[in-house]
């Protein structure tokens, strides 16, 4: 799927940065299924969860 890295958020926190390969990133259906991905840990909280943000527009 690609690849992930470990960031740190302007507060300090800890974050996971998950970059999507290109072929992925092209794919809607893959597009759809990792927003609700993010959606999905975003209503979940906590934390040891990492808060989403997609990146692509």
């Amino acid at each position: 799927m690609g690849q992930v890295y470990l960031g740190h958020s302007r507060g300090g926190r800890l974050v996971a940065v998950k970059v999507v390969r290109a072929e992925y990133a092209a794919d809607p259906a893959f597009c759809r299924r990792f927003a609700r991905e993010v959606e999905a840990a975003r209503r979940v909280g906590g934390f040891y969860t990492a808060h989403g943000r997609p990146g692509w527009p």
